[in-house]
């Protein structure tokens, strides 16, 4: 994998879990930008902790990156 595109003062979500939040919606049947977007913003939570996503303590959920995020990042890398 290539370097970060991203400015790190925004960097709230590794690159690789945003690669693998993609990557588990493909798997999951999304072939769109919508349908990924749509899978992300609803990836259910044993996903979002398997694959190293940001944990929140005070409430012991993890999160996602927006899905805009997601996609941003994609053109960026892309």
């Amino acid at each position: 994998m290539g370097a970060d595109p991203r400015d790190r003062r925004g960097r709230r979500h590794p690159l690789a879990v945003m690669f693998a939040l993609v990557q588990a919606a493909l798997v999951s049947g999304a072939v769109s930008y919508a349908a990924i977007r749509h899978w992300i913003a609803r990836a259910p939570q044993e996903v979002l902790q398997r694959i190293g996503a940001r944990h929140d303590r005070r409430t012991g959920r993890y999160h996602a990156p927006h899905p805009d995020t997601v996609c941003r990042t994609l053109a960026q890398v892309g």
